[in-house]
């Protein structure tokens, strides 16, 4: 209690950033019933986790660094000065926590508060001034692990460099001519026109500089940031202790329960995006297929959304704002509109920011359903037909009987594709799963089922108990040569179903090196009857294949490894802090199909060979390459003439991309999915038959296995 005191006289009795005016809003403080949400939490945390980690000092140090990260992402408000102050609790939060003492976390957002008005008023007096853009210097704008500030004289250089980025990423930014910008639809073009012509919608009032609007932006932010209440603050606290034991716990506020409930019902409208916070930035981590986004196709994985307007409204910025209230100005009313502006993923210069309007709309299961397509593959000797099953999620109505031929499913869905394949005569089928970020596991493992005859599909773990969830149905949908199509977001379901055909031998798995590794089970608990207490979101089992490896952290590797744009983002669970480790079980007794380790090593050098001599395909891998190489760069150039060049470079990685895409004859070339179908052909024509061809020396087959060992 006495370093609690000392902290508090410090914001009283120290420099005038923090002495408290009397025009200034009452500092938050805990509610009474926080001290019984923090004792139950500290309680609940450890005992439900599936690790049994206790709530000790290595919780307290995760917690303590998380709950600074939450507040300050890029390390620009707090001094080293604060941090050692606030380090006398470094290692006794977990302490307190059990004791129901969260005034720790109200103490730090006093100082924090303090800091974002102190540097909203530095940034004003920068802007006021003329700034040397000739001036050969950098900035490093990755800030996770940056240093902070060891006093006012670095504080304030520090600033300049930030509000001088700001303002020559947004000078690149309104250069940006017309043309980068046609993948935009026409409205969006007159707007931007508009908008470099000086001019509103309605012609008269011009358009803000670069100056006014990053102004606007610093002066809104401490405003922003005092509309915090103390639910607010407390969830921040909790949440830095559950996401130091991994990645996907949570403690959901009352707030968050509503929101939650809510979604579960399906009764909100937004633009059908999968949205999560990185450092500060609102970033897309999944577009759900048949959403607005989905069907607009110009949002990217890895986009960061920087500003939101509503229907015509201003834009609002939204760098530093939680996700929690992100979202919530993001959804909005069926049919009305809200536009979106985004940095692309591997622009570290923030000098191409798209602006992009879309309309809300329910993200209906219609949309989501499974869907077919069926493509040629020409060769010199044969053309085969190949059936394409596109997959975006596993969905399934899980209040329906069992048995219930009405009830919505995923599995049944792709039976009836399937069973359309094989009277079509279809020579392979290849199952998309890019993008899938799982669902029903139920649904999953029935969906196994449709390639195999009988067997496990996924062990589970919780506690020391390990269950296997098998496939009961002897019934074979699919017989047939077979390709599972991934990325770096498949996830979860959609991981267990690949990694079971690949352990069965039943089918070739072809994309990014490997899948996102999302292994984990969660469930929610409530943390009393009394609903302002919230719930707690806890990781308590862990998914294996059935030779005995986790999915966790190290997914599912592809056997064939076509590159995409998802393969260079920083996507999947290694990025992820304090992700469960891999771990393993014994392996599931299960029939092998074939042993396709020979086939799989000449389909990738078969694979290799024909995208050599694939001149787009060589453009393809430089667009990502170089990518790639831009999203790692540490810093990048506060000249104007230096950023500019960054910005052409982007430009015409952009111009590339197109250009592929123009020499396939359609903007909407796939070159995973192309390069997949055309694996998927070579396995055919290996494919056992009735003429007698049989497999590669060395492998073996069992079209009719016997059944699994019980």
């Amino acid at each position: 209690m006495r370093q609690r005191v000392v902290l508090f006289l410090s914001l009283l009795l120290g420099s005038g950033r923090f002495a408290f005016s009397a025009a200034e809003p009452k500092p938050l403080a805990p509610e009474p019933h926080f001290k019984d949400i923090a004792r139950i939490l500290s309680e609940r945390l450890p005992s439900e986790h599936l690790t049994g980690q206790p709530l000790d000092d290595t919780i307290s140090k995760r917690a303590f660094e998380k709950y600074l990260a939450y507040l300050d992402p890029a390390r620009i408000y707090f001094l080293e000065s604060d941090v050692a102050m606030f380090g006398a609790h470094e290692l006794t939060l977990d302490d307190e926590l059990a004791e129901g003492d969260v005034a720790f976390a109200f103490d730090v957002f006093k100082v924090f508060v303090e800091r974002v008005r102190n540097r909203a008023q530095r940034a004003a007096e920068l802007l006021d001034r003329d700034m040397n853009l000739d001036a050969d210097e950098t900035y490093a704008w990755k800030r996770k692990n940056a240093g902070r500030a060891a006093d006012d004289k670095a504080w304030d250089e520090l600033w300049r460099k930030v509000v001088k980025n700001d303002y020559v990423a947004h000078v690149v930014a309104a250069s940006v001519p017309n043309e980068e910008h046609d993948d935009e639809p026409a409205d969006a073009n007159t707007e931007r026109r508009k908008m470099e012509d000086g001019k509103t919608e309605d012609g008269k009032k011009p358009a803000p500089t670069p100056k006014e609007v990053i102004a606007k932006r610093y002066r809104q932010h401490p405003t922003f940031v005092e509309s915090h209440d103390a639910e607010w603050v407390l969830q921040r606290y909790l949440l830095a202790f559950t996401q130091a034991y991994d990645p996907h716990c949570d403690y959901m506020s009352p707030s968050l329960v509503k929101d939650f409930d809510i979604e579960m019902k399906l009764s909100l409208c937004g633009i059908g995006a999968v949205l999560n916070w990185d450092e500060g930035y609102i970033k897309i981590v999944r577009i759900m297929p048949g959403g607005p986004a989905g069907k607009d196709k110009r949002l990217k994985v890895g986009d960061r959304i920087v500003a939101v307007a509503q229907e015509n409204e201003p834009d609002v910025e939204v760098f530093g704002w939680p996700l929690q209230k992100a979202v919530q100005i993001i959804r909005g009313a069926k049919g009305t509109r809200v536009a979106l502006t985004v940095i692309p993923a591997s622009d570290p210069g923030e000098t191409d920011r798209k602006r992009i309007e879309l309309v809300r709309e329910e993200v209906k299961l219609e949309d989501q359903a499974a869907r077919q397509e069926v493509r040629e593959v020409k060769r010199a000797d044969k053309t085969w037909r190949c059936g394409i099953a596109r997959l975006p999620v596993f969905y399934g109505d899980v209040e329906a009987k069992f048995g219930d031929a009405e009830a919505r499913s995923s599995a049944r869905d792709v039976e009836r594709i399937l069973e359309a394949f094989n009277t079509n005569r279809i020579d392979g089928a290849l199952l998309d799963l890019r993008g899938n970020g799982g669902g029903s596991l139920l649904e999953a493992a029935r969906m196994t089922g449709l390639f195999i005859r009988r067997g496990p599909v996924v062990q589970v773990r919780q506690g020391r108990s390990v269950a296997v969830i098998p496939d009961m149905d002897s019934a074979v949908s699919w017989a047939g040569p077979l390709v599972i199509l991934v990325d770096r977001g498949t996830a979860s379901s959609s991981e267990i179903l690949a990694g079971a055909l690949q352990d069965y031998g039943r089918a070739v798995i072809v994309g990014d090196s490997s899948t996102h590794g999302k292994g984990t089970v969660q469930q929610i608990v409530k943390l009393g009857k009394d609903e302002r207490l919230g719930r707690l979101k806890v990781t308590n089992g862990l998914f294996y294949r059935v030779s005995g490896g986790s999915t966790q952290l190290r997914g599912v590797s592809s056997d064939v490894v076509i590159p995409s744009l998802t393969e260079t983002s920083e996507l999947g669970e290694t990025c992820l802090d304090y992700a469960l480790e891999w771990t393993s079980v014994m392996p599931a007794p299960h029939p092998v199909y074939a042993d396709l380790q020979p086939l799989t090593a000449k389909l990738a050098e078969q694979s290799r060979a024909r995208l050599a001599a694939d001149r787009n395909f060589a453009v393809y891998t430089n667009v990502l390459a170089r990518l790639d190489a831009m999203r790692k760069t540490e810093v990048v150039p506060l000249q104007l003439a230096k950023r500019k060049a960054m910005a052409e470079i982007w430009r015409e990685l952009r111009a590339l991309r197109k250009k592929v895409a123009a020499d396939h004859d359609d903007k909407k070339a796939d070159v995973a999915l192309d390069e997949g179908l055309n694996i998927l052909a070579d396995l055919a024509e290996v494919w056992p038959r009735a003429d007698g061809n049989d497999w590669p020396a060395g492998s073996r087959l069992c079209l009719r296995p016997p059944d699994p060992l019980p």
